[in-house]
């Protein structure tokens, strides 16, 4: 009885979200979605946001793997916590990287303090910082090469299902801007960028022929 009347209350809280701000509740569903995963299989989770990352610059799903970045890490750190095994062995073995990259972050924090316009700043900032967080969450869970073969995985999807997303969206023949391609003309997918799209799709291409390989 108890879990019908939880999850009838998570329902109805989820409807009232929905009718309230759609994005809001699309936001709160992938996290309890989720959730599980986060806690029983950091590794499979943190490849699904890994995919994600490729849709970042779609409209209205712009701010959900940024989410969910601070939500794996919150698992994470529950998991640390309760001290389970290997929860800090990639961290340990990182941190001259991840001490690395704080230097550079707090380097970044600190030139905004001689910025003739901080606030056009703003929003590179918190791409920085959470690009920061998204590195420290995947040293601290890939720590295996099985899971460096799943996240290769991952990034080779991403790249595909985007290029897919932009040529359905009609960005191959477009001739000016769209949801998917700029003012040129030029397909931006789901990372916003003509630019950013070339720069993670010349590595997918390199780790599927890498993968293609190492399966043959």
């Amino acid at each position: 009885l108890g879990v019908l009347v939880t999850a009838a209350t998570m329902a109805a809280g989820l409807v009232w979200l929905i009718m309230v701000d759609v994005k809001v509740a699309l936001a709160v569903l992938v996290g309890l979605c989720f959730l599980p995963l986060a806690l029983l299989r950091p590794p499979i989770a943190v490849c699904i946001w890994v995919v994600m990352l490729f849709f970042s610059r779609v409209s209205g799903f712009q701010s959900v793997p940024d989410h969910l970045v601070l939500l794996l890490l919150a698992c994470w750190i529950g998991l640390v916590v309760d001290r389970q095994p290997l929860s800090r062995q990639g961290i340990v073995n990182a941190r001259v990287l991840i001490a690395t990259a704080v230097a550079f972050l707090v380097w970044e924090l600190l030139t905004l303090a001689w910025a003739p316009a901080t606030n056009s700043a703003t929003q590179p900032v918190k791409d920085l910082i959470y690009a920061f967080l998204g590195m420290v969450l995947v040293l601290a869970t890939i720590t295996e090469r099985e899971h460096v073969r799943w996240l290769a995985i991952a990034f080779v999807a991403g790249s595909t299902l985007t290029v897919l997303y932009g040529a359905a969206k009609g960005g191959l023949n477009a001739s000016g801007a769209s949801a998917v391609t700029d003012v040129d003309g030029r397909l931006i997918a789901g990372e916003g960028d003509p630019n950013f799209l070339a720069a993670v799709l010349v590595p997918g291409i390199m780790l599927a022929l890498g993968l293609m390989v190492r399966r043959s």
